[in-house]
């Protein structure tokens, strides 16, 4: 940015100024990088939340030795569990 030059004044490293953006490197995403909530989980769109909610999933086991048969939930991710909690939701 050249002194003086202006961005969109919606735009978050807004300024006049060169000196005003000083350290901005510290605050800018890096490519690909996720944001993240104060707990350290992944911030998530309803859409993405759900689709990882979807990986969720209720097995139906089969032990063939024994023919016991039983049902068996995956373990939720961290972020699940507190998606779910949320929520208000058992598994």
């Amino acid at each position: 940015m050249t002194s003086g030059e202006r961005r969109h004044p919606g735009d978050e490293w807004y300024a006049e100024e060169p000196h005003e953006v000083a350290g901005v490197e510290d605050r800018v995403p890096q490519a690909g990088a996720q944001k993240t909530t104060e707990d350290n989980l992944p911030v998530h769109s309803f859409q993405t939340l759900l689709a990882d909610l979807a990986t969720i999933t209720k097995n139906h086991v089969v032990a063939e030795a024994t023919g016991l048969e039983f049902d068996r939930t995956t373990r939720p991710t961290p972020g699940q569990s507190r998606a779910l909690e949320l929520l208000q939701v058992s598994l």
